[in-house]
């Protein structure tokens, strides 16, 4: 045939008989285990402050921010005593050392809590309490 001729084309259809062809396998991680899907990476968690009481001594409090971020403002109350307010929150890392209105009782034991308010959402809410029966006058 040539360019522009028609023709004609005539085909037979047929039932193929014999073993059809093989199933392909699945991709396996090995030891016949299908692959996994890549594992999202995990969202990092907020970093945040956590403020401990690292001292109690007759009339004072220390108390520290060992946590990974800013504290803001919080109070720390010492045996029921009027909380000490610590305005400016503390860094990463510094620590800051203050009175309490101390009445002069030197026996028993002495419980000061950070962050007695619950004014700052910390990384570990558990530590923030320290004990003592060693208050020298």
């Amino acid at each position: 045939m040539q360019n522009g001729e028609k023709g004609r084309i005539s085909y037979r259809l047929g039932t193929v008989r014999g073993t059809p062809p093989p199933i392909q396998p699945v991709p396996t991680g090995g030891a016949g285990e299908p692959t996994p899907d890549p594992t999202p990476n995990p969202t990092p968690s907020p970093l945040k402050p956590d403020i401990v009481v690292s001292a109690l001594d007759t009339g004072e409090v220390t108390v520290k921010n060992q946590g990974d971020a800013i504290a803001g403002p919080f109070s720390v109350t010492v045996n029921g005593y009027t909380p000490v307010r610590f305005t400016s929150g503390l860094a990463v890392g510094a620590s800051e050392k203050k009175r309490f209105n101390f009445s002069g009782d030197c026996g028993g034991i002495y419980r000061a809590t950070a962050d007695s308010l619950n004014e700052v959402a910390e990384s570990n809410e558990t530590n923030n309490q320290r004990e003592t029966d060693n208050i020298v006058c």
